[in-house]
């Protein structure tokens, strides 16, 4: 199922002429891009899903917490909720050289607190 999303996406953006990125919290979007869609660059999104009450006791979403298949995934940055800027694994993907974004920014205070640990930031509702 999650690939086939991905099939019709790249249906809808393959004449797209313009600069895109795909961004997915599963990875296996990423490896399906990473395969058939090389030149399109790759985000993993992430979160500390066990701080979230909808995935506690979800063994599958506590394991992407940690960003165990971005070695197989090789995604081009990483996409970390800015809340869980201590996430051990964001902090060593970001030193072996990972892009490191932070998402969703919705004020100045959010973005004063996160400049100094990520490169990028994605903004929602904010005015900096």
């Amino acid at each position: 199922v999650q690939t086939e999303v991905c099939r019709l996406a790249n249906e809808v953006l393959k004449n797209y002429k313009g600069v895109y990125c795909i961004e997915s919290f599963h990875p296996l979007a990423l490896m399906w891009y990473k395969k058939n869609r090389p030149d399109v660059m790759r985000g993993q999104l992430c979160e500390e899903y066990f701080r979230n009450e909808k995935y506690k006791g979800k063994i599958f979403h506590t394991i992407l917490s940690y960003l165990p298949f971005n070695f197989l995934t090789r995604p081009d940055f990483i996409a970390y909720n800015h809340k869980h800027a201590h996430n051990i694994s964001r902090r060593i993907c970001k030193k072996m050289g990972a892009l490191s974004v932070a998402y969703t920014i919705q004020s100045v205070e959010q973005h004063e607190t996160a400049k100094d640990k990520f490169d990028l930031f994605i903004f929602d509702s904010c005015i900096l």
